[in-house]
């Protein structure tokens, strides 16, 4: 009976028939283990969330479970969408058609710099948000350094900009150099460099760390995997990359970096998808059943369905 009765979530169930049927089975009454978790549960609503977590396992709400896709928008065909399931094994992609209206953000979304087609291909240092509220772009304060084809990323309230090329196409120069943007002083504040210029590199954030993977330096493309620790300002190595690329798209879920997309030094596109595992500091690769229509120069976020 105590074991059929561990597996209800007693804080969904109605307090008064907690009280008035199932507390009066004589059933209940009579078994103590049982009676004990109706009690509690009967209790629970009142309590402070601190006292709620040391109540057992079966008074407490069911967790909600996340179940993340990594969805990648646009390439060579700008309407589509697809999404890689990390629990599956291999590759499972779902092809989706129709046009893209929005990606939801916890925050404004912003916007940092970029090639600029019409100055000769050149940097800036231009950084607006747009706000969804009003449905328009506001300009904010400017990065310290004008960069384009660098990373950027969002951890703990606060914007990242990493690497990148300062001046233009022809005659560029790698960065190593990293800022970060408060929004809420609407100040930008140099950071701790990186240890290698890149390029087209992925940028992603996971336990309070950013780590820089792949991209292209200034003699070519990188294998080296480097994560800043926010709370130390101070970059660190990783194992490299067991493929060489001068692009890459990267995300994570949970502890385990995906790249699903990149270009090699002769152009041609990744042979397989790559997982980065935190915990024990290795690569694995997952499939090798890449599409082909996937290039580099797609937008890739992290969806929870």
């Amino acid at each position: 009976m105590a074991e059929v009765l561990g597996c209800v979530r007693f804080p969904l169930v109605s307090k008064t028939f907690l009280s008035k049927t199932v507390r009066t089975e004589p059933l209940i009454q009579d078994n103590p283990e049982c009676l004990k978790m109706v009690l509690s549960a009967m209790c629970y609503r009142p309590l402070s969330l601190k006292d709620r977590r040391d109540l057992g396992e079966s008074s407490r709400p069911r967790r909600k479970k996340h179940d993340y896709r990594i969805a990648l928008f646009g390439g060579s065909q700008l309407q589509s969408c697809r999404y890689f399931n990390p629990k599956v094994p291999g590759c499972t992609y779902i092809f989706a058609t129709g046009a893209i209206t929005a990606i939801s953000f916890t925050e404004t979304p912003f916007n940092c710099g970029t090639m600029c087609l019409s100055t000769g291909s050149s940097a800036l240092d231009f950084f607006e948000c747009y706000d969804i509220r009003t449905a328009s772009w506001q300009i904010k304060t400017s990065m310290l350094m004008a960069r384009f084809s660098h990373g950027s990323v969002e951890a703990n309230g606060l914007i990242y900009v990493c690497g990148g090329v300062a001046g233009n196409n022809f005659s560029g120069r790698v960065l190593n150099n990293c800022e970060v943007y408060d929004p809420k002083t609407h100040q930008w504040r140099e950071l701790c460099g990186m240890r290698e210029a890149r390029k087209n590199h992925g940028l992603v954030v996971v336990n309070n760390r950013i780590y820089a993977v792949g991209g292209q330096g200034a003699l070519g493309g990188l294998v080296s995997v480097e994560y800043y620790s926010i709370a130390d300002n101070e970059w660190c190595a990783a194992s490299p990359m067991p493929w060489r690329g001068v692009a890459v798209k990267c995300a994570a879920v949970g502890n385990v970096i995906y790249v699903l997309a990149g270009r090699g030094e002769l152009g041609e596109r990744m042979p397989e998808i790559l997982e980065y595992h935190i915990g024990t500091d290795r690569w694995v690769a997952t499939c090798k059943n890449v599409p082909g229509s996937l290039p580099s120069n797609c937008l890739i976020c992290v969806v929870n369905i």
